[in-house]
């Protein structure tokens, strides 16, 4: 495991035996702003972009940023198109037991229309893990 940046919002780490990139929320993130948000996803979609990454997991359990609809408009334009250039295959969300959150999240990712890459949710980031091991 690599890490690739930690901040007071989210700690990326990269397992290059498993392609795996995992962006770890922290409950910094009820603090930031769209900007703050929208850098963190354009840091992440920079790495992913280079690194070709076929398997992604989201651990949003301490992620407290709601996700305006503004936002999730963007995020969608720009996770899609990334996703789909890099060749990603698998995208794990752990989620937060926060409502408000796990709502946000959740429709952010149910935009996600007409894309190659298979979506799952989890409680718990061994199970996403596992998930994203698995073949297929």
């Amino acid at each position: 495991m690599q890490t690739l940046f930690d901040n007071a919002f989210e700690t990326v780490n990269f397992y290059e035996e498993l392609s795996l990139f995992e962006a770890i929320w922290k409950p910094e993130s009820a603090n930031m702003e769209d900007i703050d948000y929208q850098n963190e996803v354009n840091a992440q979609f920079a790495f992913i972009a280079t690194k070709k990454i076929k398997n992604i997991l989201f651990d949003t359990c301490h992620f407290h940023f709601v996700i305006g609809v503004e936002t999730q408009e963007w995020n969608n334009e720009i996770l899609i198109k990334n996703f789909l250039e890099a060749g990603v295959k698998k995208v794990a969300v752990v989620l937060s037991p926060d409502i408000f959150s796990q709502v946000s999240v959740q429709q952010t990712i149910k935009e996600y229309k007409n894309v190659s890459f298979q979506t799952n949710y989890f409680k718990s980031n061994e199970d996403a893990k596992a998930w994203l091991a698995k073949e297929k």
